[in-house]
């Protein structure tokens, strides 16, 4: 999402009618679990966040978006008791405000369909604490429209009742039952027996097509086709686990079967690459991915000595985006002029190309090769008799820098400018993921760190170079297959 907002020029602050400010609470509604199906306005909330409360979200990828320095506090509840209560909820926002954070509330769907928002906008209110609302979208809506049933359709249904499963207090009166209209209802699983019995008792028919969808929207999706009158008991036989939905009406005929879970491809970077598309052309599936980062890259404060080595350097050699971010960020950071950048400027591969020209500074020099080999032959006339700098990351330029003495440069110097901090992020279930993606060797030698138990033998993973394949092989993928040929054809 970051990466299309900069390249489309959008800016979601538009969307606000105010810019979030310390000593205010925002709820923000996360969607159904998607990271796609949050919203620009709820991305450029939670990017001025200092702490964010969050709920048991059906995506952690979702909180890839909020600042490395925000504080996280894991307030979901969780089913049979546990977690934080809402007394406490309330009582934790109003104290993070009143100590002068800007607070993000992050709720899964929107923050006023089941998810008690207004009782903590009543709390904060009176308590004297600013708040603000952000939708989201339900996955009353959401859900369903994953799995291709609409809620309305003309002929089907002209309408449609929204109730939660969680108690039967939500079962609507009998007048509302009727065939034409479409009912849904949220975290059904628990009650479902006696949410079908009870449409049962209001009028619908036995044979009324029915549907549980568990999971929506995540990689983990699924759901179960059935009638209102079998529905809970083939529930109960295929184990459909929670949180699920259940759509009874005539368009729950409509659904489709779940996406195949061979759709998905494990992604261990940070964000999405912008390559991603060009990996995979159309001869291949269509696969979606899903964000489960090894590590997470963050820059020092201070530029230091670089400064003085940058601006002796005749060439900068960016291998990559983040080395660029980096720099740029230091050096605006330390008042420097992007102009006083003196040294031509060559980027190696698209990624670091686009990463300039965002920043308003044009490559003298672009390489797009699918080895460190073939990148040498192309930077060796710029390189030859010049001081030559390559930003990177800590230990991740040696690659590059091993060649730049056998293209005859008068000096190579290593600049790191970011750390790469290891990230214990959620396991995936690994049933539902056949591939793997990596862009580098540093990935690779992080994954089994992160997860010893991932069934290496099940797995392709696609890798980035010949080095990254390499890495992958010592690490134990028996199948590995190399996409630079598909991203520098």
């Amino acid at each position: 999402m970051t990466d299309s907002i900069e390249k489309d020029g959008i800016d979601p602050a538009l969307l606000l009618r105010r810019t979030p400010a310390p000593g205010e609470v925002w709820l923000v509604g996360a969607g159904p679990g998607d990271p796609g199906l949050l919203t620009l306005a709820g991305w450029t909330v939670l990017r001025h966040a200092t702490a964010v409360l969050h709920d048991r979200l059906g995506c952690e990828e979702i909180l890839l978006h909020v600042p490395r320095e925000t504080m996280l506090v894991d307030a979901g509840k969780r089913h049979g008791g546990g977690g934080m209560t809402q007394e406490e909820i309330n009582h934790r926002l109003a104290e993070l405000a009143r100590e002068g954070h800007c607070v993000v509330r992050l709720k899964g769907g929107d923050p006023f369909v089941f998810g008690r928002g207004w009782e903590e906008v009543e709390y904060l209110r009176a308590a004297g604490v600013p708040c603000h609302a952000v939708p989201g979208i339900t996955s009353a809506v959401a859900g369903p429209a994953s799995f291709g049933v609409p809620l309305t359709h003309r002929g089907s249904s002209r309408g449609f009742v929204v109730a939660t499963g969680h108690t039967m207090e939500g079962i609507p009166a009998e007048e509302s039952a009727a065939a034409l209209l479409t009912h849904v209802y949220l975290m059904a699983v628990k009650n479902l027996e006696k949410i079908t019995g009870a449409l049962l008792a209001q009028g619908l028919l036995p044979d009324t097509p029915a549907v549980l969808i568990s999971q929506a929207s995540t990689y983990q999706q699924r759901s179960l086709r059935a009638t209102l009158g079998t529905i809970a008991a083939r529930a109960t036989e295929e184990a459909i686990p929670a949180p699920a939905i259940l759509v009874a009406g005539e368009t729950a005929g409509l659904a489709e079967d779940p996406a195949d879970p061979s759709d998905w491809i494990l992604v261990t970077a940070s964000r999405i690459p912008g390559w991603f598309d060009r990996a995979f052309p159309g001869a291949r599936p269509l696969w979606r991915p899903l964000q489960r980062p090894v590590f997470r890259e963050f820059v020092p404060a201070e530029l230091g000595d670089a400064a003085a080595l940058v601006r002796r350097s005749g060439l900068l050699a960016f291998h990559g985006s983040h080395p660029v971010r980096g720099l740029l960020a230091l050096w605006g950071a330390a008042g420097e002029d992007l102009r006083s950048l003196s040294p031509r400027l060559a980027a190696i591969g698209a990624e670091a190309a686009r990463a300039l020209r965002e920043a308003g500074l044009r490559p003298d020099i672009e390489i797009s090769a699918p080895s460190m080999e073939e990148v040498g032959e192309q930077l060796a006339p710029a390189a030859a008799g010049s001081i030559v700098t390559a930003p990177c990351g800590e230990g991740t330029g040696r690659s590059l820098l091993g060649l730049l003495p056998q293209l005859g440069a008068r000096e190579v110097h290593e600049l790191p400018l970011f750390h790469q901090e290891p990230l214990a992020p959620p396991e995936p279930s690994w049933e539902h993921i056949r591939r793997v993606l990596f862009s580098s060797p540093a990935g690779v030698r992080r994954f089994p760190q992160a997860w010893p138990a991932a069934p290496l033998d099940s797995l392709t993973a696609f890798c980035l170079g010949p080095a990254t394949c390499k890495a992958a092989h010592a690490a134990g993928f028996p199948h590995v297959e190399d996409v630079a040929p598909l991203v520098f054809p």
